[in-house]
């Protein structure tokens, strides 16, 4: 069955990216902290503007993320309830 693709249910895919979207968040959300930290440090004021700027930076990806978290997971539930049905690509 070579070139056979076979996708997981909808609920174990949904599951899988959330599981994954969680941990990117949480991940944007901690390298956020950690420049707001650096930009304490930062002995020269250019640099405060540097860390502060990632940070924001860092920031609005955990917010993008966190939106497509809540579209995956709205989805799963619609799956689960059968209120949608996935569609054949």
């Amino acid at each position: 069955m070579a070139g056979v693709r076979i996708n997981p249910p909808p609920r174990v895919s949904a599951c899988y990216s959330g599981r994954v979207g969680v941990a990117m968040t949480i991940d944007y959300e901690r390298r956020a902290e950690e420049c707001r930290r650096l930009a304490k440090l930062a002995a020269r004021p250019e640099d405060w503007g540097h860390f502060l700027e990632m940070a924001q930076t860092w920031e609005l990806l955990a917010a993008l993320q966190q939106g497509k978290l809540a579209k995956t997971f709205a989805l799963a539930e619609a799956l689960a309830n059968n209120l949608v049905t996935p569609t054949k690509n």
